[in-house]
């Protein structure tokens, strides 16, 4: 059987969202491939590799001599599949960096003049992959690479092996988005005329050597794929490439709870999320919170256009003025779970959560005590034990000191960034929209700047727990190549809510797919003003609804979510191998 090389640098090194589709289907190639199959991966993630990455002793031994100091563990991926895994360990290969980036140039004008080292790792990583690749795959083996993070290793083999290179969203395409006041419209010019992008925009932007390398990547390569029809447009305009296949990004849906179970688990979570925000405005005023409050969010990387996420605050500030003119009476919390840099919690917070936790179990041992009084008084209708009154002094004491441990005004982020609050997109965005989560604010808005994690100090719910505690998930991107957030969602029993520009959309309008649990605001058609008006429009609609409603919107959501499995999505990948072999 053919033998097949898959290649990335999120193998076994989580960074994004690549990390996820590896993952998600390796069982599905390893159930057809067996040990044929084999992932490849850099050797730098240590604190990833010691618990996710299993060594073969012996085979490691038996593996050829590599050369130029570059090593190779082979073991197993601890994922489901277990896939087969090479490691490498490049890091002697810095010293000859020069040397390596003057070959690119002078075979493939590969202009890395300027880069640096967020340029020259990957470099690195893959030239090894083609120095390992050439001494231990048969000729006829299929060499998968992901990204122009493994460009270099595709250049240097595409003459010796069938290639395939899958590009998830172009560099030059994910920057523009960020400038340009249209990129969908610019693409859309582009191919009109005829014309390819010039490559004098990556020079401007300073991404000439990224840029340089995946186009002359999915020039030379055997087969070319990318994601989704979006970005086969952007590759179309850009690299001058269709794509010979689309590699719809799947999910292993069947590992997500039923839908039974989600109820549950957005019960429990929907607690922590409540006994979090307690802690948050206790000290500030007397926040009655009620089943019928809401918990939202929007997840990601800081890409503050690109991501929509100028457009989800802009829509709360509307929402928010809209519903205190109303009187609404209950709350709705949005959480901004998009990661930056931070020092850690925010002192004042942290402590509040400690002192909270640590007088809810002071007062459960209080009562647990005095239950049979309390029984004895409603059962007889007596008074004589007043709970309220008999609360310890201690407890009092906790409850003064987190009144008073509080700062200045309720503190839109609970960490401490690792710059200026004054510079940060977010923050200033809150306060030009008016939300500073005052009490007469309806609309209280946290940024959670960190990876969520059980072990974490504040919210302590891993991310899958967070998105089942919550009822919608909003991810309205304006450059969104595929869009996992939003089918991450559904699956996970949320409702949510995308943008027409994301590669999930247009297939689910391609498709004719009917998308209950869905829901697609515009961003091509109409201006950023009405697309605002659209979106708090629809998150005002879905924060009213009734249990009932939201609970039927989540279940049609979670049915909607099995289309997207990789059983489905997977023989895209077994086309591409057969073409590449042809």
């Amino acid at each position: 059987m053919v033998k097949v090389y898959e290649v990335s640098y999120e193998v076994c090194n989580k960074v994004g969202g690549i990390y996820t589709v590896l993952k998600s289907k390796a069982k599905y190639l390893v159930n057809k491939y067996g040990d044929n199959y084999t992932t490849i991966g850099p050797a730098i993630n240590k604190e990833q590799i010691a618990y996710e990455f299993e060594i073969d002793e012996k085979e490691t031994q038996n593996l050829p001599e590599i050369g130029e100091g570059i090593k190779i563990m082979v073991g197993r991926w601890l994922i489901e599949g277990s896939p087969k895994t090479i490691l490498i360990d490049y890091s002697s290969l810095w010293a000859k960096k020069n040397e390596i980036k003057y070959g690119f140039w002078d075979k493939w004008k590969i202009d890395s003049l300027r880069a640096g080292p967020d340029f020259e790792d990957p470099l690195l990583f893959s030239y090894a992959v083609a120095k390992v690749i050439e001494k231990i795959a048969p000729s006829n083996s299929i060499i998968h690479l992901h990204e122009w993070l493994t460009g270099g290793a595709l250049l240097m083999l595409k003459d010796k092996y069938p290639t395939i290179f899958t590009t998830h969203a172009t560099m030059l395409g994910r920057v523009l988005a960020n400038y340009l006041d249209n990129f969908n419209l610019f693409i859309k010019n582009h191919l009109e005329r005829g014309e390819t992008v010039s490559d004098k925009f990556a020079y401007d932007y300073g991404i000439e050597a990224k840029h340089l390398m995946e186009k002359a990547s999915v020039k030379n390569a055997k087969v070319f794929t990318t994601v989704s029809d979006v970005t086969n447009e952007e590759c179309k305009a850009i690299h001058g490439r269709e794509a010979d296949v689309l590699l719809y990004n799947g999910l292993d849906v069947e590992k997500y709870p039923s839908i039974e179970e989600l109820a549950y688990h957005h019960k429990q979570s929907k607690h922590k999320f409540f006994e979090f925000l307690r802690t948050l405005f206790y000290p500030y005023y007397h926040l009655h919170i009620t089943p019928q409050d809401r918990v939202i969010f929007i997840s990601g990387r800081y890409e503050f256009k690109n991501k929509g996420i100028d457009l989800f605050i802009d829509a709360l500030g509307k929402v928010n003025e809209e519903l205190k003119k109303e009187k609404e009476s209950r709350n709705i919390y949005a959480f901004f779970f998009i990661p930056t840099s931070i020092k850690g919690e925010k002192r004042k917070v942290v402590e509040n959560v400690l002192l909270y936790h640590f007088l809810k179990t002071s007062l459960r041992k209080k009562i647990e005590e005095k239950l049979p009084y309390l029984i004895e008084d409603i059962f007889f209708e007596e008074n004589q034990y007043d709970l309220k009154h008999n609360i310890h002094t201690d407890m009092k004491t906790i409850i003064a000191k987190i009144k008073n441990n509080k700062y200045e005004e309720v503190p839109l982020t609970v960490f401490e960034l690792g710059y200026d609050e004054s510079q940060d997109l977010i923050i200033q965005r809150f306060k030009q929209k008016g939300l500073l989560n005052r009490k007469e604010d309806k609309i209280k808005v946290i940024f959670y700047p960190a990876y969520l994690s059980p072990s974490d100090r504040l919210l302590n719910m891993s991310y899958y727990e967070a998105v089942r505690g919550a009822s919608i998930g909003v991810f309205p991107s304006l450059y969104e190549p595929w869009g996992y957030t939003p089918v991450e969602a559904i699956a996970n029993g949320s409702i949510a809510i995308t943008s027409s520009t994301t590669g999930f959309a247009k297939y689910l309008q391609k498709n004719n797919i009917p998308h209950k649990g869905v829901y697609i605001i515009d961003r091509e058609k109409k201006s950023y003003a009405e697309s605002v008006k659209e979106l708090a429009s629809v998150l005002k609609k879905l924060v009213l609804m009734s249990k009932r409603e939201i609970a039927q919107e989540k279940y049609l959501g979670k049915e909607l979510s099995y289309q997207f499995g990789w059983d489905k999505f997977i023989t895209y990948y077994f086309e591409a191998h057969k073409k590449a072999l042809q």
